[in-house]
């Protein structure tokens, strides 16, 4: 029979202990948690098999961003006992936060297999098989975090855009459209909306859609850039420049929307004005190839052939693997009666990209070389 005295202290020890976790979770919503881990650490050292404790400590450490720690605390916790649900969610929490996708996918395998109807882990693995490139995976699992959960706005947008990525357009505006059902002013899936109707040929409902977002949030960029270029698609080119313009009033440093408002220009025949807007992005970004092109084609149409000749080459060094520069490249030697380093330089765009010889076959800006021999044979072999 055991000693009154020993029971009496472990009945004083177990009761510490519960105040002690019990402060702790007090102290950790105050905000308090440098105190909250220390009332952890007692009750640990009390009874070093406090699984609940260590997951305590470890959400502790996760709000303070010591993923690592934390990730030690969690694993302490499954390790006096595995089937406590909650340290491998917030574990799984953790590795997400990280970005230890992966890592992260075990941990909810195992969650799943604890509870298979536990709707966050489903749609944390949806979530991590999509940063994973594994789209249609992270597609079954948003559809079954939506059959548990049906009301959940994430779960239907994030399901709209592995539809998006997958190309299945309608589906996708079908996912967005059940999110906004679901709170009328979700921004992201107002402006993915206008993505998706975009991509249908939609265009003056993905403007109102881009409208919205902007109506929701005026400071927000990526709306404004996308009205610029669905404007642009319109022809309402001056109405696109007002888009470009108040991004670049927003932040001067978002290479699309001078990159927009530079196209612009150029489809105006503003030429000198978008090639100002090209050399605004070259002077933050020197490796722009998208800068480089437009600038090289806004100067070719003014005949300006040794400037583009130099544009183009900028790409060929660049991007080497591009048939592209080459391609402008002989375009350019073309105009300047250079037949045979034109010819050189188509050979290395086919070698790059064979079905460019269907274009070469009408480019009249290769008029100049296409009568010659040795052109025929490039686009007949």
């Amino acid at each position: 029979m055991g000693s009154p005295f020993m029971n009496n202290e472990r009945e004083k020890d177990r009761n510490e202990i519960v105040n002690l976790i019990n402060k702790g979770l007090d102290l950790q919503k105050q905000g308090k948690f440098k105190d909250a881990i220390a009332c952890f650490d007692k009750a640990i050292e009390l009874n070093p098999n406090l699984s609940g404790a260590w997951n305590n400590k470890g959400a502790i450490f996760q709000i303070l961003g010591k993923f690592e720690d934390a990730i030690f605390c969690y694993n302490k916790a499954i390790e006096l006992d595995p089937k406590l649900i909650f340290a491998w969610s917030n574990k799984v929490k953790t590795l997400l936060a990280m970005k230890r996708w992966k890592k992260a996918i075990a941990s909810i395998n195992k969650v799943i297999e604890l509870n298979p109807d536990f709707f966050e882990a489903w749609y944390d693995k949806g979530v991590a098989s999509a940063e994973l490139g594994l789209i249609q995976d992270s597609l079954s699992c948003f559809e079954k975090a939506i059959e548990l959960n049906p009301n959940n706005k994430e779960s239907h947008y994030n399901k709209g855009l592995a539809l998006l990525k997958l190309g299945k357009f309608n589906d996708a505006l079908s996912s967005f459209n059940k999110a906004i059902e679901i709170n009328p002013n979700y921004a992201k899936a107002w402006f993915n909306k206008g993505v998706v109707l975009e991509n249908l040929g939609k265009i003056d409902e993905s403007i109102t859609c881009y409208d919205k977002v902007i109506e929701l949030d005026p400071t927000d960029i990526e709306p404004w850039v996308n009205k610029g270029t669905a404007l642009n698609d319109l022809g309402k080119f001056e109405d696109a420049l007002t888009c470009y313009d108040k991004v670049i009033e927003l932040d001067p440093k978002v290479l699309n929307a001078w990159l927009g408002k530079g196209l612009t220009f150029d489809k105006l025949g503003k030429f000198e004005d978008a090639i100002t807007c090209f050399d605004k992005i070259i002077d933050q970004d020197p490796n722009s190839v998208d800068a480089w092109m437009a600038k090289g084609i806004a100067l070719f149409k003014q005949r300006k052939l040794d400037d583009a000749l130099f544009c183009f080459d900028k790409i060929t060094k660049l991007k080497p693997e591009a048939f592209y520069g080459f391609y402008n490249k002989a375009v350019v030697k073309s105009f300047q009666n250079k037949k045979e380093e034109a010819l050189e330089l188509l050979k290395i765009a086919i070698k790059l990209n064979p079905s460019c010889k269907e274009y070469m076959k009408t480019d009249s800006e290769l008029d100049n070389i296409k009568r010659s021999k040795e052109f025929k044979e490039l686009v007949e072999n």
